[in-house]
């Protein structure tokens, strides 16, 4: 579900009004939306959709045993894997189960970002 707001313009350049307001007091030339000086480009009332969030980045390290830690970077949620397989199905459960209660809040895409720190040690 996608939520709406609507937004209304109202500016004023160089002490002229320009907006829903600016027609009523003689300054518009198009009503209620007016053309600005110079922007060939008309102001009206947006609707602005509020969606649901895109992205979920999760860090992703590999264990001393082999398996991974995934810890995401915006939320609260963390989960690990043997493999890398499991791993990605244990993050898509995880964040069904962080969201269960607000689906429309549940995120389009995962990004599983695997980082590897190495130490090399100079003879």
């Amino acid at each position: 579900m996608t939520s709406v707001a609507s937004v209304r313009v109202h500016l004023s350049v160089e002490g002229r009004d320009y907006g829903p307001t600016a027609a009523a007091h003689g300054n518009g030339s198009h009503g209620d939306a007016p053309l600005l000086p110079g922007w060939n480009l008309l102001l009206r009332h947006r609707k602005l959709r509020v969606g649901r969030m895109r992205e979920l980045i999760f860090e992703v390290i590999q264990e001393a045993d082999g398996g991974y830690c995934a810890e995401c970077l915006t939320e609260t949620i963390v989960t690990e894997g043997d493999t890398w397989e499991e791993l990605r199905q244990n993050v898509r459960e995880v964040v069904r189960a962080f969201y269960f209660d607000q689906p429309d809040k549940l995120p389009t895409t995962l990004r599983l970002h695997l980082v590897r720190d190495e130490v090399l040690a100079y003879a």
